[in-house]
């Protein structure tokens, strides 16, 4: 260090020595390479957020300007899918009135059919002619007994209540285990 006064420590540029100068100059370096860039990175880092900052708020915004459009798509699919469901429904009812046709169609067909059973049952059974016992089987009964619930699970009133009933109620029932008076009973008809 000495050697450097020697050799500079008589020259001065602005009134300060050269030996002023180099301190001056490792100072402004030292501060520059510890504060000042510390410094720096904090800002640069700072500035960096609010950029990053920035950029989600214009984003935020650029959603929030779209939100009409957006609701708009919203009411329209709302529209289109209450447009549809209430084409279902149409549909459903449409549907339902067509099943309750076919089944009313086919509860007046099985009405019939019974009915049509119940009197071929009483012309029979009622016969003295076909029937001189004027009896029937258990089975016999039973059968005729179901299908006459089944008639009037169907809706049937009228005739069958007031004639054939009646009539059909009079017959003697031989139980099955009577096969004696079933044999008599099956001989009879065979007249």
């Amino acid at each position: 260090m000495d050697a450097f006064l020697e050799l500079f420590g008589s020259y001065t540029l602005f009134g300060l020595s050269i030996y002023k100068w180099f301190l001056i100059g490792g100072a402004t370096l030292f501060i520059y390479k510890t504060v000042i860039r510390k410094v720096y990175k904090k800002i640069k880092s700072a500035y960096e957020l609010y950029e990053e900052k920035e950029e989600m708020l214009q984003k935020a915004l650029e959603q929030i300007d779209r939100y009409p459009e957006w609701r708009q798509q919203s009411i329209d699919i709302q529209a289109e899918f209450l447009e549809k469901i209430q084409s279902l429904s149409d549909n459903q009812k449409e549907c339902v009135k067509r099943l309750e046709r076919i089944e009313e169609s086919n509860r007046k067909r099985e009405l019939n059919k019974a009915y049509a059973k119940l009197l071929q049952s009483h012309k029979y059974f009622t016969d003295k002619k076909k029937n001189p016992l004027q009896a029937w089987t258990k089975m016999e009964s039973d059968s005729f007994w179901n299908i006459f619930g089944d008639y009037e699970e169907a809706g049937g009133n009228g005739q069958m209540h007031t004639e054939v009933q009646p009539d059909m109620v009079k017959l003697r029932v031989i139980q099955m285990d009577d096969t004696d008076a079933i044999a008599e009973l099956y001989a009879s008809r065979a007249i």
